[in-house]
């Protein structure tokens, strides 16, 4: 995977630091995940709400619109056994400001830079974090992202580009790193954790003892090693492979779950007549969307998962039985109605409309349906197919003429998705849409440190955005992992941190 180092950002290694390193915050998935209450399954990407949230390396912390306060947990060591560099001691407030400060100078911290003023102690186990400008993203850039992981000041001079020389306070200790082969963990005596099953508090895990990543880059050769017991546990399953895996292995288990994005078609809505909002309605209207769901044979997918995962919770979800009849009614397929609609906003029959696409089998494919199904509403869908340059470049200057492919609807983090891609003349507004009612929502939540509050603005801006219509979602990619029965205590959590299932294994075990 290359140098763990921060500063050499190298984005790939940061998924073989987690057994190791932990961070400021992690998803509750012990209280409130499956094994727990049951209100989250906590399968999502990348990103775990708010309201979900609990401290790791953090007992409580404090936000406000000018400092956060965070209080250090009392007794977590780091784990030292492995190097002669250092001894095994505890975490303190000195040792998280250190790696802040370290972070905010690597090149992944420019956003960090941006917002944090003053960093500082107050005690032993007390950091207060100064905002330039509150960022509301701060619990995902700072609190458990891939980057937002602790080592020790001392690493620092021990050389923190080797693997061997990777100190944390999680659950593993690095054991041996083979290039090319694989990376095995040894669990740390010393972990701070416990897990309660079945009303006893454990305080020895992890259970395991070793735990070996193999690195099979090709995806059959994973396959192959998953069906025949090599491997035990497989995260983020290639849907492509599920039909196979479920026909030729049914013993073994399984969690599926929407993805990170889903693709779309764009409207050029700063363009005529797709300015209207009515004609973008009628267009959604006029779409069968359960045939994109069936376009890929993946199974059964949520057809209502847009601007928001339907991973989310009903805090910023809305269910599609729940939706406003105004956004309801476009889930319904309604080809007279929609041709209707068209005809009554000035479309006329067999208006010739563009789509720019990228050349990809897939794309191609949705562009095909769309066409055939738009006939039935009299648009005449002049399919334009582009080379990946030419399409980025498009993209990019907002010049689309009608329509153009997506690049992926973000679903998971409105915190990035609302102001980046929906917000009036952002980045990746690709079809330069504008609602001020949803852009002055999105401005409230850029400056609410309440969760409750933030949460009530997502959902509330959400329904707007669908409601205008500049999107069709037309389907939504999928996650899912599998696993052997002999894995315990393993309830298809996939992530409590950015790209984190070590922490979820770290309470299981192998039933020998």
């Amino acid at each position: 995977p290359g140098s763990p180092y921060i500063m050499d950002n190298n984005w790939p290694a940061l998924l073989y630091l987690t057994p190791v390193l932990e961070g400021p915050l992690v998803g509750d998935f012990l209280e409130r995940g499956s094994r727990g209450t049951g209100e989250f399954a906590f399968q999502m990407g990348n990103y775990v709400p708010g309201e979900f949230l609990a401290g790791q390396l953090l007992e409580s912390w404090e936000v406000s619109l000018e400092e956060m306060v965070w209080h250090v947990r009392p007794g977590v060591y780091w784990a030292a056994d492995n190097v002669d560099w250092m001894e095994n001691r505890e975490l303190t407030a000195d040792d998280v400001v250190a790696d802040l400060l370290e972070y905010r100078e690597c090149p992944g911290g420019v956003g960090f830079r941006g917002w944090s003023g003053d960093i500082y102690t107050d005690g032993r186990y007390t950091v207060v974090i100064e905002f330039d400008t509150f960022d509301v993203g701060w619990s995902f850039y700072l609190g458990y992202e891939d980057r937002a992981i602790y080592t020790p000041p001392e690493m620092i001079a021990a050389g923190p580009d080797k693997w061997a020389n990777q100190v944390g306070t999680g659950p593993f200790m690095v054991k041996e790193h083979v290039v090319g082969s694989h990376m095995s963990y040894e669990r740390n005596p010393n972990w701070w954790q416990t897990t309660t099953i079945d009303g006893k508090v454990y305080d020895d895990v992890p259970f395991i003892d070793e735990m070996i990543w193999p690195i099979i880059p090709d995806v059959a050769t994973r396959v192959a090693a998953l069906m025949t017991g090599k491997i035990d546990f497989h995260w983020t399953m290639p849907a492509e492979q599920w039909d196979h895996l479920d026909k030729v292995a049914p013993e073994l288990l399984s969690a599926k779950f929407p993805g990170f994005a889903g693709r779309e078609m764009v409207f050029a809505a700063q363009n005529p007549p797709f300015d209207s909002r009515e004609v973008r309605r009628a267009m959604m209207i006029g779409t069968n969307l359960k045939a994109f769901q069936a376009l890929y044979g993946r199974g059964p997918m949520s057809l209502h998962w847009w601007p928001v995962s339907s991973s989310h919770s009903e805090s910023t979800y809305t269910p599609i039985e729940k939706l406003p009849a105004e956004a309801r009614i476009l889930y319904d397929y309604n080809p007279e109605l929609a041709s209707q609609m068209l005809r009554d906003a000035g479309v006329p029959e067999g208006f010739e409309m563009e789509y720019l696409v990228d050349a990809g089998a897939y794309n191609l494919d949705e562009a095909s349906l769309l066409e055939d199904q738009w006939k039935k509403i009299g648009i005449d869908l002049q399919i334009k197919i582009l080379d990946y340059a030419t399409y980025i470049k498009i993209l990019y200057a907002f010049t689309a003429k009608h329509s153009i492919q997506g690049m992926g609807a973000a679903i998971l983090n409105p915190f990035d998705a609302f102001p980046s891609n929906l917000y009036t003349d952002s980045y990746g507004n690709f079809g330069s849409w504008s609602n001020a009612e949803f852009d002055a929502l999105v401005d409230k939540l850029l400056r609410t440190p309440d969760v409750d509050e933030q949460n009530r603005l997502v959902k509330e801006a959400a329904i707007v955005a669908l409601e205008d219509a500049p999107y069709i979602p037309l389907n939504l990619t999928v996650d899912g992992n599998y696993w052997w029965p002999w894995v315990k205590n393993y309830y298809g959590e996939h992530n409590v941190r950015d790209n984190d299932f070590a922490s979820i294994l770290a309470h299981a075990w192998i039933d020998q």
